[in-house]
């Protein structure tokens, strides 16, 4: 049942561009049908993902519709297209996606610790596009204080391992009771 699901919304969403196409409204070049193609396999992704037991798929999905939508916005010049904004949005986007398994799998600190990171990284390189930040003040803040990246990362290993502690002391306590 799960994947005519799927291959319905496939359908009906090839349909509906290809409409779209037919009657002028969208242009079906070579990047748009990339980006759609990026967007159509984010969504399937995600519709696994929120129905496996262990949500396998969702950081893939999620990362792949949020990239879309911002190499749509970027297209039709809501966003500029510039490499550091494109980078930058590319960080914010793995970042988000972290952010989302964490939401699903509560376990995973590192995955927190992992979205901080990106999200960090990220922001400077759009905030640098509109010129709330010059390159060489950027360069500063990365080459001073690039070091917290790897105690963040620290921090998510060591959480991530007294969790699996505490609940392996914990599923043995309740074994012995």
């Amino acid at each position: 049942m799960e994947n005519r699901v799927i291959v319905a919304w496939v359908l009906i969403a090839m349909g509906s561009i290809i409409l779209l196409h037919q009657i002028d409204l969208f242009n079906l070049n070579t990047p748009n049908s990339v980006t759609l193609i990026s967007l159509a396999w984010g969504m399937v992704l995600l519709v696994r993902g929120w129905n496996h037991p262990t949500h396998k798929g969702i950081f893939g999905g999620t990362f792949f519709v949020l990239l879309s939508i911002t190499i749509f916005l970027m297209q039709f010049n809501y966003f500029p297209l510039d490499d550091l904004f494109a980078l930058g949005s590319l960080f914010i986007s793995i970042g988000i996606a972290h952010l989302v398994y964490f939401a699903f799998q509560k376990t995973k600190v590192s995955n927190l610790i992992f979205a901080i990171v990106f999200i960090l990284i990220g922001i400077p390189l759009i905030a640098h596009e509109y010129y709330y930040i010059s390159f060489w003040e950027m360069q500063d803040i990365f080459s001073t204080y690039w070091p917290i990246l790897l105690i963040l990362i620290g921090v998510g290993f060591l959480g991530e391992g007294l969790i699996k502690n505490y609940k392996k002391r914990n599923n043995e306590l309740s074994k012995t009771v």
